[in-house]
């Protein structure tokens, strides 16, 4: 099955970051998070196209119900999601955050984006919670380094456009959860693409293999 992120790891290979690289890593942060795996330069899919659900991977025992149905997948403590409705329960516990100074309506809908751009603008109240979830990331990329062990990791999505108030704490469990020969030679990026690259890699994808067969096609007659 193709969707945004391999989309978006088709992008990364030939337009972005991973273009020269043979294996490589997407995660794509946004409401959810997706795993875009680049294996000896070509896009890994799986079987049935469904590689990459790091975000239904389990982390936390007996945790939150995800909306898959199980219980303490990454993306009930990191991910666009789990941002907001964290920062919501602190906001009604009478947290102090430029974020009450959102209008009603925007609050109740408050998105990862309003998150972000207070951080930026220096709320500490925003800026911890990017740091919980950059940590938790973290230890979920460590154990994808060790297992996968990538040249480069590309973040890209919404949360990506926190830049270092994200990859910092990742950066930091990375190295504290992961073996030192491993890390070392793992770089961490912030995508250069836009956020629709997405797009833009899936309607590569399709022109290219849909060409290759027909002009194949054409030479066979």
């Amino acid at each position: 099955m193709l969707n945004d992120v391999k989309g978006a790891a088709y992008a990364e290979l030939k337009f972005g970051l991973a273009k020269n690289t043979k294996n490589s890593l997407i995660i794509l942060m946004d409401w959810g998070i997706g795993l875009g795996i680049v294996s000896n330069g070509e896009v890994y899919l799986g079987r049935d196209g469904y590689s990459g659900e790091v975000g239904h991977m389990p982390f936390i025992d007996n945790g939150e119900l995800c909306y898959c149905g199980k219980r303490g997948c990454l993306e009930t403590v990191a991910s666009g999601i789990a941002l907001v409705n964290n920062a919501k329960q602190e906001i009604q516990k009478g947290e102090l955050t430029k974020l009450n100074e959102l209008q009603p309506d925007e609050l109740q809908h408050l998105t990862p984006t309003h998150i972000i751009e207070a951080a930026n603008k220096g709320d500490q109240f925003a800026i911890n919670q990017i740091s919980k979830l950059g940590t938790n990331l973290g230890k979920a990329f460590a154990s994808l380094i060790q297992l996968l062990n990538p040249e480069l990791i590309v973040l890209g999505g919404k949360i990506a456009k926190a830049n270092e108030l994200i990859t910092i704490p990742i950066q930091q469990a990375i190295n504290s959860y992961t073996m030192a020969i491993l890390k070392e030679h793992c770089d961490i990026k912030v995508s250069s693409l836009n956020l629709d690259s997405n797009t833009v890699g899936l309607t590569n994808y399709f022109i290219t293999k849909y060409l290759s067969v027909e002009l194949l096609h054409k030479s066979k007659i």
